[in-house]
């Protein structure tokens, strides 16, 4: 389940095994985004997998039902 936008939201991963979430992006970043993970429940240790202007992909070796934190922003073209 997830709450808020593209750039802020929670991810709270349901029950069963999950090792991994793609996340589907509303509107298209330019660029592949920067995104942060903070563990805010249980245990487990997440980190971004992997993002597309479309998608991002969280793993972990179990990140069954915890909830995370995550930012996600256009990078800067310097």
């Amino acid at each position: 389940t997830i709450y808020g936008n593209d750039s802020n939201f929670h991810l709270y991963a349901g029950s069963g095994v999950i090792t991994s979430c793609t996340v589907t992006f509303v509107t298209t970043f330019i660029n592949p985004p920067v995104c942060n993970v903070t563990q805010q429940t249980g245990t487990a240790v997440a980190t971004v997998a992997s993002s597309t202007p479309t998608t991002l992909v969280i793993s972990g070796a179990t990140i069954t039902s915890n909830r995370f934190a995550v930012h996600c922003e256009e990078p800067i073209d310097l």
